[in-house]
């Protein structure tokens, strides 16, 4: 059995329903969750930002903690979990967020890029 069936077994056996944010995988979470049987009923929203200036603006973020830690960081990625959580209360129980950044000097060769950063917050 694949991890996105797994996912989408595990949420649907208990109600719950997931919501993500995501920058360096650009929605690849929420794309393998959606090609899954049964997605349509633990499935919200997924949204892609990749602009520091996006992130800081979504709900729960604050700018003191981007300015602290970085925009790719633990503690922004918990903000940004824990705020997307209160923005979709009653539709989504469990938030998952992917920040990272791919090396600058990288960019420009997609196929050959490695991650570079990477933080991740799963709240419920």
């Amino acid at each position: 059995m694949n991890i996105s069936k797994q996912v989408i077994g595990y949420l649907n056996s208990r109600g719950l329903v997931l919501a993500s944010v995501e920058t360096c995988t650009a929605g690849h979470l929420a794309a393998m969750l959606a090609d899954a049987a049964g997605e349509t009923k633990c499935l919200d929203v997924g949204l892609i930002v990749h602009a520091s200036a996006a992130l800081a603006t979504l709900s729960g973020v604050h700018g003191e903690t981007v300015a602290r830690s970085g925009a790719v960081s633990e503690a922004v990625a918990r903000e940004i979990a824990e705020g997307l959580l209160a923005q979709r209360a009653g539709h989504a129980d469990v938030a998952v967020v992917s920040l990272g950044v791919f090396p600058a000097s990288q960019a420009a060769n997609a196929a050959s890029v490695s991650i570079g950063d990477v933080d991740r917050s799963i709240e419920a």
